[in-house]
């Protein structure tokens, strides 16, 4: 399975997702290969090809060649991930926890 994560652009981390996708690959017993696109996070899944920041170009591609999409819940990342035909995983950054300046993602 192809997997591709992303966070955005965001200049907070987001490290609670790259934790939350670290551990369940680690415990799957799929074969799961991809791109982890880590922004301003610190940590980063240990088994996807971690990359900071990409083009929107690289973007649409490694959507494209997904089976299955990570992402928080930036619209712009929602709409792209939805236009290539993914139901995408989706966790909400919040504020209390340092990961963006207000919850509107939660909301």
């Amino acid at each position: 399975m192809k997997l591709f994560v992303t966070v955005g652009n965001s200049t907070e981390p987001f490290n609670r997702l790259m934790h939350w996708v670290d551990s369940a690959l680690v415990e799957t017993d799929l074969a799961v290969e991809g791109v982890c696109q880590f922004g301003a996070s610190t940590f980063h899944p240990r088994l996807l090809r971690p990359v900071q920041i990409l083009t929107r170009p690289e973007f649409e591609n490694e959507l494209s060649r997904a089976d299955a999409v990570i992402c928080h819940a930036g619209v712009g990342t929602l709409f792209l991930a939805m236009r290539e035909g993914h139901v995408p995983m989706v966790a909400a950054r919040r504020s209390a926890m340092g990961e963006i300046i207000n919850d509107h993602q939660l909301e």
